[in-house]
């Protein structure tokens, strides 16, 4: 009966070894060639998951080398429960990526470019000379970046320019693509107005005055 048992917990161990082993050299090989791959997440997971099961892989393989060590009972029952809580899990993770990549790539396939569109929110200044929406790219990165658009009526004539929003409070699940984010306030300075968000984008009201031909904005103290 023990030897049976010895056996059994032989096989799984070596099953999670094999497994574990394809895993570290993945994602070895992820960090070497495609680190862009692998997003943001990357350095924890080369710090928490790839560094302990490439450990683990190596402490095995001396212990499977001495089968003198693999002869107790009690060894090998203490490499199940590493195996069935850590090794099998971690090992999950590490062959899951590159995560980042097929994110963007369903994103393309979805005719999207990670991007938030205020679709509802196209508005036209108080003096009829622009019309504005604001986009929101990146919004899946750490790094989201807002653009407004400006359209010259009379011109016919359209540009982009960056707003520097803090987004650390915006949360994109919650946004409504029909909903009005910002409004765009004429001044006595022609081509400056000031830009005011609304409480559909975030709780803490931001203004700009912004200079729509120069492409200039900057934040004013509330």
């Amino acid at each position: 009966m023990v030897r049976f048992i010895l056996s059994a917990v032989k096989v799984i161990w070596y099953i999670a070894l094999a497994i574990a082993s394809v895993a570290v050299l993945w994602f070895g090989w992820l960090v070497i060639f495609r680190h862009t791959w692998i997003g943001p997440a990357g350095p924890y997971l080369l710090l928490f998951i790839w560094l302990p099961t490439l450990a683990f892989v190596v402490i095995s393989m001396i212990f499977v080398r001495d089968r003198s060590v693999v002869s107790s009972i009690d060894v090998s029952i203490f490499f199940i429960l590493f195996f069935s809580f850590l090794s099998f899990p971690a090992s999950s993770i590490l062959l899951n990526e590159p995560s980042f990549a097929r994110q963007q790539r369903e994103i393309r396939e979805r005719g999207s470019d990670g991007a938030f569109r205020e679709e509802g929110g196209y508005r036209i200044t108080p003096d009829e000379k622009f019309g504005y929406r604001l986009t929101i790219r990146g919004i899946y990165t750490d790094s989201p970046m807002a653009w407004l658009h400006i359209n010259d009526i009379a011109e016919r004539h359209s540009w982009s320019m960056r707003i520097d929003f803090d987004m650390e409070d915006v949360n994109f699940d919650e946004l409504s693509p029909e909903e009005i984010l910002i409004i765009l306030t004429p001044t006595d300075i022609e081509d400056v107005y000031i830009l005011t968000t609304t409480p559909y984008f975030k709780e803490e009201i931001e203004v700009f005055e912004v200079d729509v031909r120069r492409e200039r904005s900057r934040r004013l103290e509330q």
